[in-house]
């Protein structure tokens, strides 16, 4: 990855927000320091992502393209199979924690739907309802288009989006410190009010133990329930030829869809 970043700490994620409250502050950008503790929370899930890949691309396959990599805890498993693994992501603040987990993997600061990475894959792979983030149907097909401009011949595309809101649970309250920051978490899904889906509501405090300094800031992240119809159409547009949606497979509300050229 070029003209990488340093990995933003806690105290001072937590420090950006006490000084600028009404700053945009989301998981992507200043506080990707939570998003990198979540991670280390969410092994099972990734080895469950790890599982389906492994169970859905041939074994010959050597290279793989992760889209919306995030912190990157996928990539360490990813590349204990394959010999060839590229995490993309369009939040740098994000791929600067993916990079401390790499070892071989190479990171890419890009947009899925538009970016040319110069190589083709034999698997591409975005989970955690990556496809569902696109608020458009032309998003969601020129998602599509760049994946299939990127997979090499017979190469195979997994993803995992949501088909109806019981899919996006609402978390509980977390709380997160250190030696003198404390961040408190809370998260509410309600119906999204400009697309199908729904909408997550995280709300943060932060608080200086030290000085009882407090700040409160919000995000929110909008999260589309995706047409299985419409996706299947949207992928034979892009030529995938051979499509198979699997309900049972991604949890209650969830497709799994593997999609091959």
């Amino acid at each position: 990855m070029t003209d990488a970043r340093p990995a933003r700490t806690f105290a001072e994620a937590c420090e950006a927000v006490l000084q600028d409250p009404d700053g945009e502050h989301s998981l992507a950008t200043t506080l990707a320091p939570l998003a990198d503790r979540l991670a280390a929370d969410a092994e099972d899930d990734y080895d469950r992502q790890f599982r389906t890949v492994t169970e859905r691309t041939p074994r010959t396959a050597e290279t793989v393209l992760a889209v919306d990599c995030g912190v990157g805890g996928l990539l360490p498993r990813l590349e204990a199979r394959f010999p060839h693994v590229v995490g993309l992501d369009a939040h740098p603040d994000l791929l600067a924690f993916a990079e401390r987990r790499v070892r071989h993997a190479v990171l890419e600061d890009g947009d899925v739907t538009d970016c040319d990475l110069g190589r083709r894959f034999d698997a591409v792979v975005a989970f955690e309802y990556a496809v569902s983030q696109f608020a458009s149907d032309g998003d969601l097909a020129a998602c599509f288009a760049t994946v299939a401009d990127h997979l090499a011949p017979d190469g195979v595309l997994v993803f995992d989006a949501v088909v109806d809101p019981v899919a996006v649970d609402a978390e509980t309250v977390g709380v997160f410190t250190d030696e003198r920051y404390r961040l408190e978490r809370a998260v509410d899904v309600v119906p999204a009010p400009t697309l199908p889906g729904v909408e997550r509501r995280i709300d943060y405090r932060v608080t200086d133990l030290e000085s009882g300094r407090e700040a409160t800031t919000s995000e929110r992240q909008q999260i589309r329930t995706v047409d299985v119809e419409a996706v299947q159409t949207a992928l034979a547009t892009a030529g995938f030829g051979r499509v198979t949606v699997d309900h049972d497979a991604a949890g209650e509300g969830a497709i799994l869809v593997t999609a091959r050229r």
